[in-house]
C-alpha cells in the first residue's frame, strides 16, 4: 500500500516539487520489490504554465477541460528480490540515481508547459483514433 503522503519532497529550481514515495512491498519472506515513485504535479491554476501556454497561442479551456486542474509527471524505478537488510540502502540508491539525472530535466523553465502540452497532444490524438473507429473508414 502507498502512504498517503510522500516520504520527500524537492523543491524544483522552476517553483515545482518533486515528491518520493515509496512503493515497495513483500514479496517472499524476508524479499522485497523496491518500488520509488517519483511524481511532479503541474497545477493548471493561475501560475507561470498558463501564462506560458496563454502567450504561446494555446486554448488553456481547451487543454484544462481535457486534462483537468492538474498534470502529474510519473516515473518509477523497481528492482526485485531485494533482501530485507539491503532494502533501505537500494531504495536510497535509487532516489540518488534518479536526482542525478533527472533533475535538471525536471526544473527546466519550461518542463510544466511542455509535459501539459504533450500530453494534451497524445490526448487528442488519442479521441481522434476513437472518432476513427467510431466512424469507420469515410470514402
Amino acid at each position: 500500500m502507498s502512504p498517503v503522503n510522500p516520504i520527500r519532497e524537492v523543491p524544483l529550481a522552476n517553483g515545482l516539487r518533486l515528491c518520493v514515495w515509496d512503493d515497495s512491498r513483500g514479496v517472499a519472506g524476508d524479499r522485497f520489490q523496491v518500488v520509488v515513485r517519483f511524481t511532479v504535479a503541474v497545477p493548471l491554476d493561475a501560475g507561470s504554465v498558463n501564462e506560458a501556454l496563454r502567450q504561446g497561442g494555446h486554448d488553456l479551456d481547451a487543454i484544462r477541460s481535457a486534462l483537468g486542474d492538474c498534470v502529474v509527471f510519473e516515473q518509477r524505478m523497481t528492482r526485485n528480490f531485494i533482501d530485507a537488510r539491503k532494502k533501505t540502502e537500494i531504495f536510497e540508491v535509487l532516489c540518488h540515481s534518479f536526482l542525478e539525472s533527472a533533475q535538471r530535466y525536471l526544473s527546466a523553465a519550461d518542463f510544466g508547459v511542455r509535459l501539459v502540452l504533450q500530453r494534451f497532444a497524445v490526448g487528442q490524438q488519442r479521441a481522434a483514433v476513437d472518432r476513427f473507429f467510431k466512424t469507420g473508414i469515410q470514402k
